[in-house]
């Protein structure tokens, strides 16, 4: 998008008359982009709110390197000069805009700016700078502010991204260490499905970098190739996916063997015809498409406990024969409940201390008695009518009961007594049980080190549609719950995820803070009374490491101040130089040590 046009256009109409208000004195001007605020952003998984840097090093590369050398500095300065003032004059009117600035620009021949940035991959808090951006040139103090929108668009999304996959990083790490031997599933478990739901390929490639910094998992094929242009591994691995079906890919073959199948069984109904005709495809699938290796199936055309329960059960030979791990993916419905089930084992208490089953049934009437006083709206009357399931020597039961209301004085509800109506051995339906016991029902497994169930290494799943970090820790939780690893799941996380998001999310912004004009130091802030939240920080600015460890901003500084070595931001581009060049290999180096 916008390959081929002259970069200095790159800029809200705003910014070009800019050039004509500063005064003609100025000298130097350093902006800064800071995530100012996280009460916005919706995907926090635990207390900890530190935003991770991202995306820089790219935008660096292909904006201000390789866009501006080919498209502005790389052509004749009367043909991009006459371009941007033809634009200007029908947009803003004749000679409404000045271009002595972008002719002299063009005279130097390189962009005099320096940035100073946080290490990519690096976690910082809120209201610490990322980056800061000045001139290096007297002569080109407006250029840092130019620049504002650009930096802005191009940088938010990825950072926001980043910090996005780093809550389902940790998650992931976090259940790896309560539940399963290890964590080698972990840099393929949160996988990216976002590309089809993203703002185009370029968005989806830059803001998919930073899902890249913490996984290894992503079917967005551009940022790969972002990846490879932009952060050093052009023939290295950057992300890894298996062969995996859609839907109009089975529910075609699947119409197309229906056809036989009436002709040979004209008196089968349709849910059999298309269960049967499903059972069918999936064999040629597994075993002469993908004989060996890992491949996914979308399972959920029709009837997706069929298909897990009987399905498989007519399959599981040629599973289990197979080299290689057959991954089913349910796509429609809640997915906690396709996954783990809609009986939340979280609820389902051990009730062995009641020494006698009946008092263990009228232990959990009492405990379903608490959850509707929880529950009932004061001055209302609640469920008359309730169920418990429990445990008791091993065995699962489900308790009914009956609780009775009165009203006091006519004016609100109380409970006024309660009683078990039967107490039995639970059988539970499909649904209850969800899609991974279900597998492990038909495959079986084993039970790992710390106690907990794993499917059996022919048989995954992988669910793709609507996941969020609330959702993931979620299903962490109700496995583990009902006893199984996390290990048993990979997650596809797609746009639902990485486009309810703005630069608003993190209060993302680049303003500027400190000047010099006419060799005066200028402590640049903004304070609107009708919003103190907006106020900004004030001066050059540096960002140290504090007695914690934390990262912390110092304002308020001369520019000499802000340079001393004690900065954590350093400089990674002057003078349109690249001064480090990270691979996405040392990166998630980085990443990952954030977990110690």
């Amino acid at each position: 998008m916008l390959h081929n046009d002259l970069p200095i256009l790159f800029a809200d109409w705003y910014k070009p008359s800019h050039i004509s208000m500063y005064s003609k004195k100025s000298e130097i001007v350093q902006d800064n982009m800071t995530p100012r605020s996280s009460k916005h952003f919706a995907h926090f998984s635990d207390a900890d709110q530190r935003v991770m840097s991202a995306g820089l090093q790219g935008f660096i590369k292909w904006f201000l390197i390789d866009h501006f050398n080919r498209e502005f500095f790389g052509k004749p300065k009367a043909e991009v000069i006459g371009e941007f003032k033809e634009i200007c004059d029908l947009a803003i009117g004749p000679d409404m805009v000045e271009t002595w600035g972008f002719e002299k620009l063009h005279d130097l021949g390189y962009l005099p700016v320096e940035i100073r940035a946080l290490p990519e991959g690096t976690l910082s808090p809120v209201q610490v700078p990322l980056f800061t951006i000045e001139n290096t040139h007297k002569d080109f103090y407006w250029l840092p502010n130019y620049l504002e929108s650009v930096i802005s668009s191009e940088n938010w999304k990825t950072v926001t991204t980043a910090t996005i996959f780093w809550q389902y990083r940790k998650l992931a790490e976090l259940w790896a260490e309560k539940t399963c031997d290890n964590n080698d599933h972990v840099p393929f478990q949160i996988h990216c499905f976002a590309y089809r739901g993203q703002a185009g390929t370029h968005d989806a490639a830059q803001s998919e970098l930073g899902q890249l910094m913490n996984s290894m998992g992503t079917d967005t094929i551009p940022a790969i190739l972002y990846a490879n242009r932009y952060y050093g591994m052009k023939g290295k691995f950057v992300s890894g996916s298996i062969p995996a079906s859609e839907h109009s890919v089975a529910t075609t073959n699947i119409g197309f063997i229906i056809g036989r199948l009436r002709t040979e069984h004209p008196d089968m109904s349709l849910d059999d015809l298309r269960f049967h005709a499903e059972v069918e495809f999936l064999r040629t699938y597994i075993t002469k498409f993908f004989p060996k290796g890992f491949v996914s199936y979308v399972g959920d055309s029709y009837d997706w406990f069929r298909l897990i329960t009987e399905g498989v059960r007519i399959l599981k030979n040629e599973i289990m024969a197979r080299d290689g791990r057959v991954v089913f993916r349910p796509d429609s419905g809640v997915p906690e409940d396709i996954i783990c089930g809609t009986l939340d084992w979280r609820k389902v208490e051990e009730l062995d201390t009641a020494g006698t089953l009946e008092r263990a049934a009228e232990w959990a009437l009492e405990s379903a008695e608490d959850e509707v006083r929880e529950d009932t709206p004061h001055g209302e009357c609640g469920d008359e009518s309730v169920e418990r399931y429990f445990l008791f020597d091993g065995d699962l039961y489900l308790m009914k009961g009956e609780i009775d209301w009165n009203r006091h004085d006519k004016t609100y509800y109380y409970i006024d007594g309660s009683r078990v109506l039967s107490y039995e051995k639970a059988e539970l339906t499909v649904e209850q049980k969800g899609s991974v016991e279900l597998l492990y029902d038909v495959f079986g497994g084993g039970v790992n080190k710390k106690g907990y169930r794993v499917l059996d290494s022919h048989v995954g799943l992988i669910y793709g549609d609507s996941i969020t970090v609330a959702r993931a820790k979620e299903i962490f939780e109700r496995l583990e719950a009902k006893g199984f690893a996390a290990s048993n799941i990979v997650y596809g996380v797609g746009s639902f995820t990485t486009q309810f998001n703005t630069r608003d999310s993190l209060g993302m912004a680049v303003k500027a803070t400190g000047a010099i004009i006419d060799g005066q130091q200028i402590m640049v802030v903004k304070e609107p009374k009708t919003d103190l939240g907006k106020k900004s920080a004030q001066g050059f600015l540096k960002v140290v490491r504090g007695e914690d460890g934390e990262l912390k901003l110092v304002d308020n500084l001369s520019r000499e101040e802000s340079g001393a070595e004690d900065n954590e931001l350093r400089p990674v581009f002057r003078d349109g130089v690249l001064l480090v060049d990270e691979t996405l290999t040392e990166i998630r180096e980085r990443v990952a040590a954030n977990l110690k």
